[in-house]
């Protein structure tokens, strides 16, 4: 399916499905028709926990943020990409598009190694909306666990589980 991004006045759940759509998942699809299904105003929620998706679909979901008006990326509240194995080039991606109004972030179980959690880190210093990150069960090294976890205690209101 060939079907493009459209910043102007697209909606967050339309730019999101077609990326769930592009990355052709059965969890990804199911994802889509709900995202389709749902209305274009108010927070939104994408739980898209153990649904296959690879650095490839991680990356048409950072396409997908970066396609509408920050108004509708805005509407973001909560996303989760845990159990899915997006890597370090697909976490890159995604700290580069996401929200920097996101509340929460699930990304355990990822396959993160220095590069997908440096650039993680850099994207939660920047989001000011962020109260929770998931970052469970990947690879850091110690020195960046304990930079992550330092950010974590001196960041009032926000909670790293690492």
């Amino acid at each position: 399916m060939s079907q493009a991004f459209d910043p102007q006045g697209a909606s967050l759940n339309a730019a999101l499905a077609i990326a769930l759509r592009r990355c052709g998942t059965a969890a990804g699809l199911t994802a889509a028709r709900r995202l389709d299904a749902e209305g274009t105003d108010g927070p939104l929620t994408v739980h898209l926990r153990d649904a296959d998706l690879d650095a490839v679909g991680a990356q048409h979901l950072a396409r997908a943020f970066a396609s509408v008006a920050p108004e509708q990326a805005a509407r973001l509240r909560s996303f989760s990409l845990s159990y899915n194995a997006i890597g370090d080039a697909g976490a890159v991606a995604l700290a580069a598009a996401l929200p920097l109004t996101l509340s929460d972030l699930g990304l355990v179980s990822c396959g993160l190694g220095d590069g997908g959690m440096t650039a993680m880190l850099e994207w939660s210093k920047r989001a000011t909306g962020l109260r929770m990150i998931c970052i469970e069960n990947n690879a850091p090294s110690n020195t960046l666990r304990d930079k992550f976890a330092s950010f974590g205690r001196a960041r009032s209101g926000l909670s790293v589980y690492i």
